[in-house]
């Protein structure tokens, strides 16, 4: 075989470094997609959210966005809500003053860009109603003891009884939510194992006030494990005032539980003027990270082999 020419292990050196290069970028585009976990993940306002990630960067200042827009259950479009600092690698959210019924996410050093988000790489804000219906002091010191009379109101509903999960007892500390048509109307926390609600004190068990007229609504059950993921449970009942009634529930902890529900935010498109603040697809914000497309560096990479394999057929020759 001829030996290589100085010249051509010059050439042969520069298309390896080359091949390297392109790489490690395609390899450093495919680190730089990171988007932030939030805790809880479907919170009620009032309540802390905390947006952690590795890739977060302590004393860096990050958006909180909220989204104006999915489609496809990807962000379209969203608008700039306040700017926060980053604690290590967690960003705290306080939920006080922002608007219910709507999805949020943080961008920023890091992260990935907001258009790149799923609805799932958001967090949904929602918002408890909590109208408690008290009877007068005649009917709070009835000496009734029946089960289905014990001081309920006759514009409420309670319910009690076992939770299980993947066939398990549900530990202590697992939240129960109810709901009428997307609305939460109530939670309980299970204090003991396996068991929620007290069957001879009404007041501990998880009550759900009915809508306005009475109207006849299914109520749906969700269930938060202690460090898990919402899910649904697989019972629903139909909201039936002054009734205390023994519910069982159960749930599969593989289940989808978010995805299913019909309260998304619509996929038409914004056609309101956009403001200062609000930015779309096309727009470019500076506080967002450009990712590098992998792609191109696996390509840089594969051609710097091919003239590789040239030259050296060339040598052979």
């Amino acid at each position: 075989m001829t030996q290589l020419s100085q010249q051509q292990k010059i050439t042969t050196t520069v298309v390896l470094l080359v091949c390297l290069s392109g790489l490690m970028i395609g390899l450093s585009g495919l680190a730089t997609a990171q988007t932030a976990d939030y805790s809880p993940h479907n919170p009620y306002k009032g309540m802390t959210v905390t947006a952690s990630d590795g890739a977060i960067q302590d004393g860096e200042f990050y958006d909180l966005r909220v989204v104006d827009s999915f489609h496809d259950r990807t962000v379209s479009s969203h608008s700039f809500v306040e700017e926060l600092e980053a604690d290590g690698s967690e960003v705290v959210i306080e939920t006080d003053s922002l608007e219910p019924d709507a999805y949020y996410f943080i961008s920023g050093p890091g992260l990935s860009s907001p258009t790149d988000l799923t609805q799932e790489q958001t967090f949904e804000l929602r918002e408890q109603t909590l109208d408690v219906q008290f009877g007068d002091d005649e009917d709070q010191n009835s000496s009734d003891t029946s089960s289905d009379a014990q001081e309920v109101g006759s514009d409420s509903a309670h319910y009690y009884g076992t939770i299980t999960i993947d066939g398990e007892p549900a530990a202590s500390n697992t939240t129960i939510e109810a709901e009428i048509e997307g609305k939460a109307h109530r939670s309980i926390t299970v204090e003991t194992t396996g068991v929620y609600g007290n069957e001879s004190v009404p007041e501990d068990q998880l009550i759900v006030d009915g809508p306005a007229g009475n109207e006849t609504l299914t109520v749906s059950f969700y269930i938060t494990p202690p460090d898990a993921d919402r899910i649904a449970a697989d019972q629903s009942v139909t909201w039936e005032p002054g009734t205390a009634e023994q519910l069982n529930l159960t749930a599969d902890e593989t289940a989808t539980s978010e995805d299913d529900r019909n309260d998304v935010i619509d996929d038409e498109p914004n056609e309101t003027t956009v403001d200062a603040n609000q930015t779309t697809d096309e727009d470019v914000t500076d506080d967002d990270t450009t990712d590098t497309a992998p792609g191109f560096g696996v390509f840089i990479g594969i051609v710097s082999l091919f003239v590789i394999a040239l030259l050296g057929r060339h040598d052979r020759n």
